[in-house]
């Protein structure tokens, strides 16, 4: 039996049959940020940067990892224009209506689809709930999963989510200054929608806004506030350990790499790293 298969068989009968959320599972928590970790990354070049009428194409990028106002700050939002018009419709579970944030072509066949109800509106996420769909190429629902009852802490968010081998990647984030949180927030966990567990989660102040893949083995994030120091980290995506963090300036707006180097855009810069051997 395939991994696509065993998911249906399971998550359907875990989520489709109830209806409901259960019961909180015992995931792994977040470890703790290492004090000293090396700088795996080497700056080429940082350039002055402002969003106004911008886009990666005037970088030489193809601005695939946020294609929507990929020059803002906290949410991916990322619906291709060829997602089939049904994927990028509301759905509506349990009397919500939510709507479609991030949409993916699996790597097999079908969709997966990212979708946020937030009854609250704006930074209020009380009572907000974030779902996660797995479409046919026929359109037949494989799976729902509900990503909340994975979430740690209160008023959280998840800002990104990644689809990668089978896995649902995603980023737990402060909805505002992380003191607000006793810096409990912004990390990301890696969930095998096949048992619906958290195979593994980053320390806290890891991850907010956009995350992306280098490859297999090593995810790119960055974690930055206004007031707050902003860095860019290498995480193996195998264990979610951190590898690598980088002092940035800012928080980051949008990153992407190329011929192997990371193009990273925070609020007033443009930096180009290399990664170290």
């Amino acid at each position: 039996m395939t991994r696509l298969a065993l998911t249906l068989s399971v998550a359907v009968a875990m989520l489709v049959c109830s209806g409901q959320v259960q019961a909180k599972s015992k995931d792994p928590e977040p470890g703790k940020l290492k004090a000293k970790l090396p700088n795996k990354l080497k700056m080429l070049e940082r350039n002055k940067f402002g969003s106004a009428d911008r886009t990666p194409a005037d970088y030489g990028l193809t601005g695939e990892n946020k294609l929507s106002n990929a020059f803002s700050s906290r949410l991916n939002m990322s619906i291709p224009d060829s997602t089939p018009y049904f994927v990028n419709q509301p759905t509506v579970m349990d009397g919500k209506e939510y709507l479609p944030y991030i949409v993916d072509q699996a790597e097999d066949d079908g969709w997966w689809v990212f979708y946020r109800f937030n009854p609250g509106g704006g930074h209020d996420y009380t009572g907000a709930q974030f779902l996660v769909v797995r479409y046919t190429d026929s359109f037949e629902v494989k799976f729902k999963l509900l990503l909340n009852k994975h979430l740690l802490y209160k008023r959280t968010e998840v800002q990104d989510v990644r689809f990668r081998n089978g896995f649902i990647y995603f980023n737990e984030a402060c909805g505002t200054y992380s003191k607000s949180y006793k810096g409990k927030c912004s990390h990301i966990a890696c969930l095998d929608p096949i048992t619906d567990t958290v195979k593994w989660r980053t320390p806290d102040l890891v991850s907010n806004n956009m995350f992306i893949f280098k490859d297999d083995d090593t995810i790119i994030s960055g974690y930055g506030f206004t007031d707050e120091k902003d860095y860019l980290y290498l995480v193996d995506a195998n264990n979610g350990k951190v590898k690598s963090r980088t002092s940035l300036g800012s928080g980051h707006y949008y990153m992407e790499t190329k011929d192997g180097k990371v193009h990273v855009f925070t609020y007033n810069a443009y930096w180009v790293f290399q990664f170290k051997k």
